[in-house]
């Protein structure tokens, strides 16, 4: 039996940033996303001074939009990409 799909290489990130980035930020369920997120947060009546880490924060629109929410918080972002964090 052939195999019709080669196991790909290891996840582009580099690329997937290049080519979605513009894309990432128009998308209205980005934002639907964050307002889940923030509400998720809030519902377990934590402080105003957390740390937040996001991890494959792409070029920060989380963080952004919860510094926002939350300005006494220290946030975290961690991207694999380079062209991700631009």
């Amino acid at each position: 039996m052939t195999q019709n799909n080669p196991i790909s290489p290891a996840d582009d990130w580099n690329s997937h940033w290049a080519r979605y980035d513009q894309v990432a930020a128009i998308n209205p369920a980005q934002r639907w996303r964050f307002l889940i997120i923030e509400r998720v947060i809030k519902s377990f009546g934590l402080s105003n001074q957390l740390t937040i880490t996001d991890l494959g924060c792409g070029q920060g629109d989380l963080l952004s939009y919860l510094h926002d929410q939350f300005p006494e918080s220290e946030l975290v972002g961690i991207e694999p990409s380079e062209v991700g964090c631009q």
